[in-house]
């Protein structure tokens, strides 16, 4: 069995890995077809078939399978995939602080809430990370699940989520601060509560 070599991989990629190889990866994610991939670049099929049998030598083993039904990714694969995803989304990211501090703030961020969130709550959780009250930061909201939100702050999508942690979530690798508690309550109708009683 082959012995990986994580150094001569990191020195594969820090001098062959470029940022239209990421998203030529997650094109394919997205169509599951190299001839969809294609017509959605402006390329051919066999330029792209080429592109990703180079980044497949550059990773070490395939990084989709193919079928009747498309191609999906090979466990190799889901995980450059998903650090693929993060690598882009922190462009994106990088783009819009460059924009943010010429238009004269601070910063942006890219803030998931739950649905239900108050506003109170959320203009303190955003106030909380302004450095020193500093008004210039702004700020995107995105709602959605604590799931979908998790997922997307582990993409690089968001940079901070406000929402219930339930015992569900997977918090080992996020860091969190506790806004506050809530207290169970059992809510009942008086249709229920009569015949508890009976």
């Amino acid at each position: 069995m082959e012995v990986f070599d994580a150094n001569a991989l990191l020195r594969r990629l820090s001098t062959r890995l470029k940022m239209r190889h990421l998203l030529l990866l997650l094109q394919i994610r997205q169509y599951k077809s190299l001839t969809r991939v294609a017509e959605h670049m402006a390329s051919t099929q066999p330029a792209i078939t080429n592109a990703l049998s180079e980044l497949e030598g550059m990773f070490g083993g395939a990084l989709f399978d193919r079928s009747a039904r498309g191609m999906a990714p090979t466990e190799l694969g889901k995980v450059v995939l998903e650090r693929a995803g993060a690598m882009v989304h922190d462009l994106r990211h990088l783009v819009r602080d460059i924009e943010t501090l010429t238009s004269g703030h601070a910063g942006h961020l890219h803030i998931g809430i739950t649905p239900f969130i108050s506003g109170q709550l959320l203009t303190s959780a955003i106030q909380r990370t302004r450095p020193d009250g500093d008004q210039r930061l702004t700020v995107t909201i995105h709602e959605g699940t604590s799931d979908q939100l998790l997922a997307q702050l582990s993409d690089h999508a968001l940079d901070l989520v406000i929402g219930r942690a339930s015992s569900g979530v997977n918090l080992e690798n996020i860091r969190f601060e506790v806004l506050y508690r809530q207290q169970p309550r059992l809510i009942a109708s008086r249709w229920w509560r009569a015949t508890r009683r009976n």
